[in-house]
């Protein structure tokens, strides 16, 4: 999954997210839940047509006072301009791979949904079609 951060005008945070697993699209939706006060209530999405790869594509709506604490669930912070930079981690250690690629950074994350989310948001940073996440590191062969 590739997850392009954008901050509205208001202060609210757009997330494009582009894939092609249902399964990606279910990871952030649950932790944009643990994020919300309010079980997700207040966050929105759009569905919009396929990419010219034939991913699908949702832009999310999170409003802006759930954006800290989104922040603290990934370990890390967005800039300005929407980039997610990670932090010192701790948790489990994941690879981040780059789709058709030979990228790869290290992230920790305390589970898999989490990385998934944290991965995409690195693959946007990164500019990479998308990034998978796999338990272990970098060093490991994918």
């Amino acid at each position: 999954m590739q997850l392009r951060a954008r901050f509205t005008p208001t202060g609210d945070l757009d997330l494009k997210a582009i894939t092609f697993s249902m399964t990606e699209f279910a990871s952030l939706e649950r932790i944009l839940r643990l994020a919300s006060p309010a079980g997700g209530r207040g966050v929105s999405f759009v569905r919009h047509a396929r990419d010219s790869a034939g991913r699908m594509v949702r832009l999310y709506k999170v409003p802006r006072h759930i954006i800290k604490m989104l922040e603290s669930l990934l370990g890390g912070s967005f800039e300005r301009d929407g980039t997610f930079t990670t932090m010192a981690g701790f948790g489990q250690t994941f690879s981040c791979r780059e789709v058709n690629g030979a990228g790869c950074e290290d992230i920790f994350a305390d589970d898999q949904d989490l990385a998934v989310v944290k991965c995409a948001l690195v693959a946007s940073r990164n500019h990479w079609f998308g990034g998978i996440a796999n338990v272990g590191d970098c060093s490991k062969p994918s």
